[in-house]
């Protein structure tokens, strides 16, 4: 976490505390846009992340949860009952990826980027359509 943390520069705005952070988890994403309704999906530090994987060898997405023995696609609510906590299980995408300056179109993007995206895709079944490539307003890439 400390990489995520340092590269994607996590800590409060007030008090400087770091924020708690990790690999991201699509199970619990389609639980979000489950109970919100949303239609698709906006990614950001899609620059930074590429940077964490080139650093780290490797990008991780959670794809599920082995919980009580069984390999499972949703967050469990019952762990008051069971006293075991889910393990989340991971997809993996070897090295990390630089996003060229200036691009604006999803097909600019390096294919491990792609990758990443399409994984979200598959598990939250909602297309991302938009992609935050940098710190400014206009480094966003937005998919008709």
């Amino acid at each position: 976490g400390d990489v995520i943390r340092e590269q994607g520069h996590e800590y409060g705005v007030s008090t400087g505390r770091p924020r708690r952070v990790g690999w991201g988890d699509a199970v619990l994403l389609r639980s979000a846009i489950e109970i919100e309704g949303a239609d698709s999906i906006c990614i950001n530090h899609m620059d930074t992340l590429g940077i964490i994987g080139n650093i780290l060898g490797v990008v991780k997405v959670c794809v599920a949860y082995l919980y009580r023995g069984e390999i499972i696609g949703y967050y469990p609510d019952d762990m008051e009952l069971s006293h075991e906590v889910p393990i989340p299980m991971y997809e993996t995408i070897e090295g990390g990826w630089e996003i060229p300056n200036n691009i604006s179109k999803y097909d600019e993007l390096p294919e491990k980027a792609k990758e990443y995206i399409a994984i979200i895709e598959r598990i939250t079944g909602k297309p991302v359509k938009y992609i935050g490539i940098g710190p400014d307003d206009q480094d966003l890439i937005i998919r008709e």
